[in-house]
């Protein structure tokens, strides 16, 4: 949709992004938060506003802005990320 390229979609299920973060050596806890993160980026629980709460605009200073929002502010990106 952004790149002018075909995406291959390769399914990594919960239980195999917990063993590989085990596997690379991340502590308990952060192998349950990336995983967890993952699970809501994978549910486009990100994309949702009311995901965020009202401290992530207070901390950053602006609103949290959705994924095509994002993507479609290619003069941030840098040359690798964009090479138009």
């Amino acid at each position: 949709k952004f790149y002018d390229k075909k995406i291959r979609h390769l399914p990594v299920g919960y239980n195999d992004i917990i063993e590989d973060l085990k596997a690379r050596g991340f502590e308990k806890w952060l192998v349950h938060d990336l995983a967890e993160f993952e699970r809501a980026k994978a549910t486009g629980l990100e994309e949702k506003a009311g995901a965020y709460p009202k401290d992530f605009e207070m901390l950053v200073g602006r609103k949290a802005e959705t994924f095509d929002v994002y993507l479609a502010n290619k003069d941030s990106m840098t040359l690798q990320e964009n090479p138009d």
